[in-house]
């Protein structure tokens, strides 16, 4: 098992993804987390609140590995991981003193984040996920073999909808109160009559119901890569996959610098573990 990590800021913008990963004889478990940007704040928090959120997300994720020890992981293994990762950034905010008593998710915003974790154990390969971090798993030949991801196709819809229909404008602060106070983290929210649906570890209890799981019987030759957003729009490009199938770090460190120059949304902070199975 071969491990790469590729990593790109965000231009300008504090970092606020993390990786980490702990390996064994067995394999291992990986975890990309990345925090939630906090909105409308002037001058932005130094350190970022969000950066910690992930920082300590990745750590309880590999601490409750660790736990783990020697038995066969399950599913609710990894559902128990990423609910630690939740308790972890609730104590942060209980720190800050942000609570659902005092959050305003304005003038005192969650320190969140999003992420994803893997626990490979031999052939197998258990996963987790929340929001818009991934994993997928290709071919040698770059083709994608599975995939675990958040649907958030009617969250967009839906807000595309109210920004057309003056509901709310674009990138005002009052947008941003909605969808923190209204939209994440609620279970009911719907459009059209199809859920609505965007959960984010900003340790609510709640957050624990958009956890996404799953399992999957690797091969050799196998390549699983775990994301952060930032790689979306990269992973969409003909022959990137396959680049990450094939190629070196090196190669696949200058292919992410030249499609940094196509536009700004190739250029936003970008995290990735890439195994080598």
């Amino acid at each position: 098992m071969k491990i790469d990590n590729f990593h790109s800021d965000g231009h300008g913008h504090p970092a606020e993804d993390v990786a980490g990963h702990i390996t064994d004889s067995a394999g291992g478990v990986f975890a990309v987390f990345d925090g939630v940007t906090l909105l409308h704040y002037d001058p932005y928090p130094d350190p970022s609140p969000a950066a910690i959120a992930a920082r300590r997300a990745v750590e309880a994720v590999k601490n409750g590995y660790r736990h783990i020890g020697d038995r066969k992981i399950s599913e609710r293994d990894m559902r128990e991981l990423m609910v630690q990762a939740n308790d972890a950034i609730q104590a942060y905010n209980n720190e800050l003193g942000t609570t659902p008593n005092t959050v305003d998710f304005l003038r005192r915003q969650y320190a969140a984040a999003v992420g994803a974790a893997v626990v490979i154990s031999g052939h197998n390969l258990h996963a987790a996920q929340i929001n818009d971090t991934e994993l997928c798993i290709l071919n040698q030949d770059g083709d994608r073999v599975y995939h675990l991801a958040s649907d958030k196709t009617v969250f967009y819809q839906y807000l595309r909808h109210l920004q057309e229909t003056g509901a709310l404008s674009k990138g005002t602060p009052e947008e941003h109160h909605y969808i923190r106070s209204k939209l994440v983290n609620h279970e009911d929210v719907t459009y059209e009559g199809r859920s609505a649906r965007s959960g984010v570890f900003t340790g609510e209890q709640v957050a624990n119901n958009f956890i996404m799981t799953g399992e999957f019987r690797l091969e050799p030759t196998m390549i699983v890569l775990v994301y952060s957003d930032g790689f979306l729009p990269l992973l969409k490009q003909p022959g990137f996959c396959h680049l990450l199938a094939s190629a070196d770090s090196d190669e696949i460190n200058r292919s992410i610098a030249q499609l940094e120059k196509h536009g700004a949304k190739y250029r936003s902070e970008k995290t990735m573990i890439r195994i080598r199975v």
